[in-house]
């Protein structure tokens, strides 16, 4: 096992922010990965809860339709994208169309999402 940084919301490729530390297995993190734990219930339709750990590959390039991390329109979120004809981002959120899909030219890609870790019930506070 080996103990990575789990990165806050707020994941800034050039800052890291250490929230906990994790053992996990190192085949997770072959390449250039990173973890971010998910907020809020945008993503549920894809299976990801709140308190899920998400693993991202920074090295890979997103395709049509792949869960990415990305800074959009100035937000830090997990998003799937799809790209228009015209070469601009459609931005879709699996919270069963209680958001419309809306199309932007800000999109950065921070990595594609590889792994999904899934928390069960409530944190344990006493350990």
């Amino acid at each position: 096992m080996k103990m990575i940084d789990l990165y806050a919301k707020e994941y800034d490729p050039d800052e890291t922010a250490v929230e906990l530390y994790l053992a996990m297995p190192q085949a997770i993190f072959k390449g250039n990965n990173f973890i971010m734990t998910a907020k809020g219930d945008g993503m549920a339709g894809a299976g990801i809860q709140p308190g899920d750990y998400l693993v991202f590959s920074s090295g890979s390039t997103a395709k049509d339709g792949d869960i990415v991390s990305a800074r959009i329109d100035g937000q830090l979120c997990c998003r799937r994208i799809f790209m228009t004809e015209d070469g601009r981002v459609r931005v879709h959120r699996e919270d069963g169309g209680v958001t419309p899909d809306f199309v932007t030219d800000d999109c950065q890609v921070l990595g594609v999402l590889k792994y999904l870790i899934h928390h069960f019930g409530e944190d344990d506070e006493e350990g």
